[in-house]
């Protein structure tokens, strides 16, 4: 019975990406995330962070090639991934968990 109203504006979204050429994304998968690696990424940095941009997780995938799967946190809601590899290529990942 109440008559008050309130109008937002909602973003849905399952995932963007903005990768280097060479990676596919596999998507998030029983708490892990997959990718394929086209061609050899060496000494690859994976960071994860929160919808506020804090960082939750880091790890090293030493020799990224065909694919690879890694942990996933257990935070829920809007997550990055950055992959940085030793020649300073750069993927992301961002999607809800």
């Amino acid at each position: 019975a109440c008559t008050v109203s309130e109008s937002f504006e909602m973003i849905v979204g399952k995932y963007l990406t903005s990768m280097e050429e060479g990676i596919q994304w596999i998507g998030l998968m029983d708490g892990e995330m997959g990718m394929v690696f086209a061609r050899e990424f060496k000494n690859v940095k994976f960071r994860w962070y929160d919808a506020s941009g804090r960082l939750l997780e880091e790890g090293m995938i030493s020799n990224g090639m065909g694919e690879v799967y890694i942990d996933a946190p257990s935070t829920r809601g809007w997550v990055s991934l950055e992959l940085r590899n030793s020649e300073g290529l750069i993927a992301r990942w961002n999607g809800i968990r």
